[in-house]
């Protein structure tokens, strides 16, 4: 087995570094995070840090990359305190992969890859419509994190719109049943597939 030690990881080469340490986590759930500009021009980013923070109330977070490039969707959510995730499947993920491309602001991605949006009553972040898994968010905090500069943002879920033959007696959701997919690193896509089911563990009195 391979040692690599931090000062080697260090000196790796700029995109490969970035790609290996992006896969060294193995596969992540990606989503597409819906936003408006203070202009309501609506905004699309593909992204796979999205995490579970709690369940009552329904936390999540998400962390965006330090303020170097694009930063429309974080600008956006902080601006309007409000977002959508939306899961991707199998029959949308190469148009999904497009919205990570710099567009400039003003530029709605769902119009440059050809996704549909929808706008529910008094939300004002979009929708994908392609999307089988979806819901909506309120912003609760942001904070960054001092050795790189990366930012959380922590919402609230407050609308989950899914169809409801995915979810079971238990409240467990298929995803296999909708062809999501999952990413490694970057840029390679991979489909879901159950392979079991096992019960929560609880140790016998």
């Amino acid at each position: 087995m391979k040692h690599i030690s931090l000062k080697e990881i260090l000196q790796m080469e700029r995109e490969y570094r970035r790609t290996f340490i992006n896969c060294l986590w193995g596969l992540k759930s990606v989503h597409l995070v819906g936003t408006v500009n203070q202009n309501n021009v609506p905004n699309l980013s593909i992204i796979s840090s999205v995490f579970h923070l709690g369940a009552n109330p329904p936390m999540m977070g998400i962390c965006f990359r330090p303020p170097v490039a694009n930063t429309h969707t974080f600008d956006n959510i902080l601006s309007t305190k409000q977002f959508t995730v939306n899961v991707i499947t199998e029959q949308f993920y190469k148009k999904a992969h497009r919205c990570s491309a710099n567009f400039r602001d003003g530029i709605s991605e769902f119009d440059e890859v050809g996704l549909s949006p929808k706008f529910e009553a008094q939300l004002l972040a979009p929708f994908v419509v392609e999307s089988p898994i979806r819901f909506s968010v309120v912003y609760h905090e942001h904070f960054s994190v001092s050795e790189n500069e990366s930012r959380i943002v922590v919402g609230k879920v407050q609308d989950v719109f899914i169809d409801e033959t995915l979810i079971d007696t238990k409240g467990y959701i298929s995803y296999e049943k909708v062809d999501s997919v999952v990413v490694s690193g970057l840029e390679g896509y991979h489909s879901v597939k159950e392979i079991d089911r096992l019960g929560y563990e609880r140790v016998s009195e």
